[in-house]
């Protein structure tokens, strides 16, 4: 799904929109696919903090969540 010029213009400094609609990535098949977060990077994403402890992180994403943040 690609984002119009005006939504991007009136959204362009809203973090969760950007990363719900700008953002795509290759999933396991290689295919490119929309970014949507998993359950890890919508926790990570809501907690704000810059001290979060993940186990084995990229299994759950979070590297390829605070690449795109």
């Amino acid at each position: 799904m690609i984002a119009s010029p005006k939504a991007i213009i009136a959204n362009i400094h809203n973090e969760t929109w950007r990363l719900k609609n700008l953002y795509s990535i290759r999933n396991k098949k290689g295919k490119t696919v929309p970014f949507k977060m998993n359950k890890t990077q919508e926790v990570l994403h809501v907690s704000k903090s810059r001290k979060n402890m993940v186990l084995k992180s990229r299994q759950q994403g979070v590297t390829t969540y605070y690449i795109l943040k």
